[in-house]
């Protein structure tokens, strides 16, 4: 049945409850829910039999059920759909077989069926889109709610993904026939587009449809019919642009389908329409708006990715974006540019306007490699390394490129240095000069090409005279002249030819010399901070050490000490470059050599390295062995290598592999135990006799069977085994070997194995020492001491000292060791027979827990037998080391007489190993140890004694506490190197709260301006990792301002400002700010005449960050600083205090910002003018008078009150995080001056001064 209305579609469902055109069709009445329940079966079985005509007459009921489809059943609305689906999909043939015949049809009513089914479809669909959506975001609910979810989401019994699918496929293939002639005239009405375009954009709005690859490919096809059909074109530009712009999820997606439409489609105005759209929005807009920023940057990156030859058309649009505030759309347009840059490479001929086009771009990139934001910095160099690995720069210039891409591994940003550092692997991997990069053989080759050049243009220059002369006699003859041309030709092409091969020998070079430049710079990245530059660095010196760079050395060695590296993610980087660089084989069918590879590798690692590099590398061999990367063949081989079984091995290699397999033997001792003997054949026969360092090694080695709890118990050796004879024989007969220099270490390395491995190591060590002492009484006994008896002399010493320290670790460690073992196996023998004599019996002991008291009572008085057997029986009493320690004390005591370097130092290390047996040998001598420590003339003593000091004041405090401030006097040593001991002594002493800090922590201040910048960085460590210590910091700072403000302290006022800038950057606190504003203002009234520290003062108040109350505090003692207004550094530092106050004060504080500017002013006026007034007083004095009378008038003082509440304790600490104690000032002390003393007269002066400011003094004074 026909219907003479027509069918309006609506913009709002509503409207067709109301009449709004004449002839438009009108739904008189929606159904109520009870009559859609009755009447939708018939109608759903009316409109399958009869078809789509059948929709004039159901209309109604069909759009009451979108009306009311909140209050129907899920399955109403289903069977709805179902039929709705069937029925479109049967019209869509109908209607294409209709209008392919060109049948006679009714316009009218074929056009009204297509508009109320086409609208009916596509509100079902956002119906059921809606609740999918709700089903979805039910899912992610709490755990109580998820029994609730599960019965929503069963609710749904069909795929509504595969049912989305068949509509939009209906409704494709209504668009793909000619549906425009049901219209008059023949063109679709608008608001028919948009039906089926919003349709379409509103489900891709949601992120799960938009995934569905299928859902998008159907989608994208209707768009681009409607574009192409149906003058969609402007409507879909401005709605990509608003998707993009509240969707972030669609940025991609509308990249595919932009591209897929141009693709397909051939809709490129779409694309320019889009870019165009973008371009008109405000670049303040831009940079507000984030979120949409970057959806329009990565639509523009993903589109020139795939589509750009047209995003090149229109690059001029958006090149303007390159200038605005916006970063990210200035990435994306770089990121474009790159894009097109890439794209072009794949044309075979490039013709002139695209290599200008190409260059532009690159011109562009390069521009901008020193933007001012770092995220387009680190942009344009990932850009650049896309670009380099597609090869699509031109090799003239990629020098320069690289050029800027090495400046900036000094960038501020980290994100900046790790991708040059990746930008440089990744040109080093596709560099155009191939993998020999040997400079010197590279330059040999070039000095040869040139010369071969020189040659053959003298060659040419000959042979063109001779042509010449030829042309003048024969000026008839033609086939002389062409004869000579083709010799001239091929001459010119071969000079051509080597001049192109030098000019690539020449960028060759230059190529390896970047990277030689780099490598130091990228090295120093291996200590930063942040582990992504570490982890970058580490990457590229793999990849530079594969390329045969043999500066890479350097940095792979700097490597090593992160292997100890606290993140776990550098650590395994490091182990994984180590294993990847010397453990890897090469790949080949020969295993032995493959192994033998791998063994040099090791090897190499070995050679030249500092001992801090070879602790590092144990712990390395260590992780080695841990994961399995050291097989037992590559340590057969290192032992062959040492016992020289494998031909052609050196010496020098042989004691390389023991070094390696020392360090393997940290993790795996296996191999060591079953080749004991043969360590001791090679490192105590002939072999070890002339190779000391070969023989320190080996007992360094068979020490580590002793070093671990875990390992098997080696039973001790008598004191007259082999091993020790060899060693006696070695000490004896090598110590009057004054040319070799390596007895010494040996000598520490022997010591110690005697005490790890003899029964009686105070035996064997006293038969040596009484060995030596005999050849020294000898050599003494020839006549006058000579050089040679002093050095015999040092190396006796050394050596009795060594002995002393490893019988206090053997009496401490072994000894107390083996006393709780046999105290605990006596106990658990008696606790086994007590239980068997009172098995039925209870105990009322065991009730009161005295059995375990009885243990801990063992263990102290375990300890303090050890302790009074090493104070009174080692280097104290009647033993032979006693009198040796007697004989040390002597030579340092004598200075003037042993007046040799080495003596002395052996002598004054020797007697602090001495004085760490024993708290009795300590205690006598500490007043020895310091005199030398002051005043011994020798650098290294003085060294090397600060070293030892740390080592006596962890092991006896109480002795050493009184001494505290030599320790910081050495600070102010002549020698860089005391000074560098002595500062990493006091550091690790006072972060581990060894000794308290006292006064003189204003010294360590000091060296913050030190002229050395090891010792100013040493400095900053220090108050660095002191700032960590809660309110260290903060209490120590007020003993810093007062003692370097005084100028005796000689710290200039340049000085103190750079080191207060430094310490105060610390204080963050607001409390602390507060306390610090008061206790400073207090401070000036204690220096009233003191313009220096006025000065002082007033720049560390214009350091602190000030808060509203700090400043209040300020305010409020403003009469303790008037009087210093008149100079004009405390006035610039109280109006830095103003100026900041007035950018961040509340605004209630600003009132008083204001009143202090105004008193400021005021005060500082009146204190210049009469500053003035007293000066012109001075001069009026000086002038002689004749009226003035000869009677002296008796002055009257001057009268200055102060505030009752001014009477504070100045810079008062917190005792409980640090001790500062002015009265223990140790500065002034000599060396034999008793521990304590009193104040010297200047410092009672000075506090006489300070405690006098605090009553009131009355003086008068006229101005």
């Amino acid at each position: 049945m026909s219907s003479p209305e027509q069918f309006k579609l609506p913009l709002k469902m509503e409207d067709l409850l109301h009449v709004t055109e004449l002839n438009s069709y009108v739904v008189e009445e929606v159904a109520t829910t009870r009559e859609i329940q009755c009447n939708i079966g018939s109608g759903n079985s009316d409109l399958r039999k009869h078809g789509a005509g059948e929709i004039l007459n159901l209309f109604n009921l069909y759009y009451s059920v979108l009306v009311k489809h909140n209050e129907l059943d899920i399955m109403i609305k289903q069977d709805v759909w179902t039929t709705l689906l069937s029925v479109i999909k049967e019209y869509a043939i109908d209607i294409t077989a209709m209008l392919e015949k060109n049948e006679t049809i009714d316009k009218m009513k074929e056009l009204k069926i297509l508009k109320m089914l086409s609208y009916l479809v596509v509100n079902f669909i956002e119906i059921f889109e809606n609740s999918e959506n709700k089903i979805q975001m039910n899912l992610v609910t709490p755990r109580k709610n998820r029994k609730a979810t599960k019965k929503k989401a069963t609710n749904l019994s069909w795929s509504w993904k595969k049912e989305r699918d068949d509509a939009l496929s209906a409704i494709m293939q209504l668009l793909e026939t000619d549906i425009g002639r049901l219209w008059d005239p023949p063109v679709v009405e608008e608001e028919y587009v948009n039906l089926i375009s919003n349709c379409c954009y509103t489900i891709l709005e949601r992120q799960e449809s938009a995934k569905v690859a299928s859902t998008k490919e159907i989608i994208f096809h209707i768009i681009g019919l409607l574009i192409k059909k149906y003058n969609h074109s402007l409507g879909a530009s401005v709605k990509v642009v608003q998707l993009i712009q509240h969707f972030e999820h669609l940025a991609t997606v509308m990249a595919d389908a932009v591209a897929f439409y141009v693709n397909e489609y051939r809709a490129n105005t779409v694309a320019s329409d889009i870019i165009r759209e973008i371009t008109k929005i405000s670049p303040q807009e831009l940079s507000r708006d984030s979120s949409s920023t970057r959806g329009y940057a990565t639509f523009l990156v993903e589109l020139a990715e795939k589509i750009p030859a047209v995003i090149n058309s229109n690059i001029s649009l958006l090149i303007s974006h390159l200038d605005g505030e916006s970063y990210v759309m200035r990435n994306a347009v770089l990121s474009v540019m790159g894009a097109i840059v890439v794209s072009l490479i794949h044309k075979d001929d490039l013709d002139d306007a695209t290599k200008k086009t190409r260059d532009h771009f690159l011109d562009r990139l390069e521009a901008h490699v020193h933007d001012i934001n770092a995220f387009v910095r680190s942009k344009v160099i990932q850009i650049s390394t896309h670009i380099i690995s597609e090869k699509a720069v031109p090799i003239a210039r990629q020098p320069g490129l690289v050029e800027l891409v090495l400046d900036r591994l000094h960038d501020k940003s980290s994100n900046v240095r790790r991708n040059a550092v990746k930008f440089l692997a990744c040109y080093m991997a596709r560099n155009p000069y191939g993998a020999d990069f040997d400079v010197e053989k590279l330059t040999m080759t070039l000095e040869s090409t040139n010369a071969t050049i020189i040659q053959l243009e003298l060659t040419l220059d000959q042979e063109n005279v001779t042509v010449k002369v030829e042309d003048q006699n024969n000026n008839n003859d033609s086939q002389n002249q062409v004869s000579s041309e083709d010799p001239l030709s091929e001459m010119e092409q071969k000079i051509s030819q080597h001049k192109l091969i030098a000019r690539y020998l020449k960028d060759a070079i230059g190529f390896v010399k970047q990277v030689q430049n780099a490598i130091p710079i990228i090295s120093g990245l291996l200590g930063s901070k942040t582990p992504s530059d570490v982890m970058e660095a580490i990457e590229f010196f793999v990849t530079a050490k594969s390329f045969g760079f043999d500066t890479t050395q350097i940095g792979i060695k700097k490597m090593l000490p992160l292997v100890w590296s606290r993140e776990q993610t550098v650590k395994e980087a490091v182990i994984d470059a180590y294993k990847k660089l010397y453990l890897e084989k090469v790949g080949g069918q020969n295993k032995k050599r493959d192994y033998k590879v791998i063994v040099q590798g090791l090897l190499s690692l070995i050679k030249g390295s500092t001992i801090g590099e070879l602790v590092s590398l144990e712990e390395l061999m260590c992780e080695f062995m841990r994961k399995g990367f050291i097989s037992k063949e590559i340590i057969r081989l290192l032992w062959g290598y040492f016992t020289m079984a494998v031909n052609e091995v050196s010496q020098e290699d042989s004691h390389y592999a023991l070094v390696v397999l020392g360090m393997i033997a940290e993790e795996e001792k296996s191999f060591l135990f079953s080749n004991i003997n043969t360590l001791i054949e090679i490192g105590f026969g002939p072999r070890g006799e002339n190779n000391l360092v070969l023989s320190k090694d080996i007992c360094y080695v068979l020490q580590k069977l002793y070093r671990k709890k875990k390992e098997m118990n080696v039973a001790r050796l008598p004191e007259d085994h082999t091993i020790f004879e060899r060693i006696s024989s070695i000490l004896c007969t090598g110590i009057a070997d004054l040319k070799n220099n390596y007895w010494i270490p040996f000598s520490e390395e022997a010591i110690k194995l005697i005490y790890n491995l003899a029964l009686s190591p105070e035996s064997v060590c006293k038969s040596v020492i009484q060995c030596i002492a005999k050849q020294l009484i000898s050599h003494l006994n020839e006549g006058e001491r000579n050089e040679i008896s002093s050095k015999l002399l040092a190396r006796f010493i050394t050596l009795t000292g060594n002995v002393a320290l490893c019988q206090l670790v053997h009496l401490d460690v072994t000894v107390s060791k083996q006393l709780k073992e046999r105290r605990q196996a006596g106990e658990n023998d008696k606790t086994i027979s007590e239980n068997k004599k009172k098995a039925h019996s209870s105990s009322d002991e065991d009730d009161l827990g005295l059995g375990g008291c009885v243990g801990a009572i063992a263990d102290d008085a375990e300890m303090e037998l050890i302790r009074q057997l090493c104070d009174s029986n080692v280097v104290t009493g009647n033993g032979m080391l006693s009198a040796c320690a007697n004989f040390i004390v002597v030579v340092c005591g004598n200075s003037k007489k042993f007046n040799e370097s080495e003596l002395q130092n052996a002598a004054a290390v020797a007697l602090a190993k001495c004085m760490l047996v024993s708290s009795k040998f300590c205690e006598q001598h500490l007043q020895l140890l310091f005199t030398i420590v002051e005043k011994s003339q020798f650098p290294s003593v003085r060294a090397n004694l600060a070293v030892a000091l740390h080592d006596l004041t962890v092991r006896f405090p109480n002795l050493i506490e009184p001494w505290t401030g030599h320790l910081y006097n050495q600070l102010k040593d002549s020698s860089l190197e005391v000074k560098r001991n002595s500062i990493k002594v006091l550091t690790h002493l006072i972060l581990n709260d060894m000794i308290k800090v006292k006064g003189q922590i204003s010294e360590m201040a000091v060296c913050l301006e030190d002229s050395s910048k090891e010792i100013s960085n040493l400095a900053k460590l220090f108050f660095s990792e002191l700032s960590k210590k809660g309110n260290a910091i903060y209490n120590i700072l007020p003993d810093i301002i007062s003692r370097l403000s005084d100028a005796e302290v000689g710290v200039t006022e340049a000085c103190f400002r750079s080191i207060l800038k430094y310490i105060m950057s610390f204080i963050e606190k607001d409390r602390q700010c507060e306390n610090l504003t008061e206790k400073i203002c207090y401070r000036f009234r204690a220096a009233k005449t003191d313009s220096r520290q006025w000065r002082n003062l007033a720049y560390c108040l214009s350091l602190l960050n000030l808060n509203d109350r700090a400043f209040r505090k300020l305010y409020e003692n403003f009469s303790c600083f008037q009087h210093a207004l008149v100079d004009d550094d405390v006035d610039a530092s109280f109006n830095t205090v103003l100026n900041k106050m007035k950018r961040f004060a509340k605004p209630e504080t600003k009132v008083l910002v204001e009143e202090f500017q105004d008193r400021l002013n005021e005060f500082r006026n009146k204190g210049i003018e009469n500053e003035n007034t007293a000066q012109r007083a001075v001069s009026v004095k000086k002038t002689p008078r004749k009226s003035v009378s000869k009677a002296k008038k008796k002055k009257k003082p001057i009268n200055i009150t102060f505030e009752d509440d001014s009477d504070v304790e100045l810079f008062d600490v917190d005792a409980d995080e640090i001790s500062v104690n002015v009265d223990s000032d140790l500065e002034n002390l000599e060396p034999s001056t008793p521990s304590r003393r009193k104040r010297s007269t200047a410092h009672k002066r000075k506090s006489k001064s300070i405690l006098s400011a605090k009553k009131p003094s009355t003086v008068n004074s006229r101005a």
